[in-house]
């Protein structure tokens, strides 16, 4: 799971400095989905209905107030540590669970784009599409890959 310092003003915003706009989330606030369309530093700017409004580097609709933006309906807000999905990047190491066999196991995934679609590709060499064609995610909850998992998927990949 991502670490994420949820007492600072911008965690959120921080969060999704990298995340595209027309990405989809849920607000609390307005009791339905969410089109993400950018951020400053201290300010996250969503869309609702094609209305503008803007939400606190928190997440806030106010200073002091609770966080309005969720990576999903029945969300938390401790989940933004685990949907990375909805902010990763091509580059991006990921851990994720896949299914082989019957088995399921824990695999580290570096973050490729191949024909317009985001892409695990395994340190096995094989390549894991994330989404499926209904938008459903194949490859179960993801969290950012730490440094000694990196450093294990390059290693292995350094022998091929």
């Amino acid at each position: 799971m991502k670490e994420i310092d949820y007492e600072s003003g911008t965690w959120l915003s921080d969060l999704l400095k990298d995340c595209p706009p027309g990405r989809k989330f849920y607000s609390p606030l307005f009791g339905r989905e969410a089109t993400y369309t950018g951020r400053t530093d201290k300010h996250i700017e969503i869309e609702v209905d094609g209305e503008g409004y803007f939400l606190e580097g928190d997440g806030a609709y106010y200073a002091g107030g609770e966080c309005m933006l969720l990576p999903a309906r029945g969300c938390r807000i401790s989940d933004w540590g685990k949907f990375c999905y909805y902010i990763m990047k091509e580059g991006d190491y990921v851990v994720g669970s896949i299914k082989t066999f019957g088995e399921t196991a824990e695999t580290t995934f570096r973050i490729e784009r191949e024909y317009g679609e985001l892409m695990g590709r395994g340190s096995d060499g094989f390549g894991y599409n994330i989404v499926n064609a209904e938008g459903k995610r194949q490859l179960g909850i993801f969290r950012f890959a730490s440094r000694e998992e990196i450093e294990k998927y390059e290693s292995v990949k350094a022998k091929d």
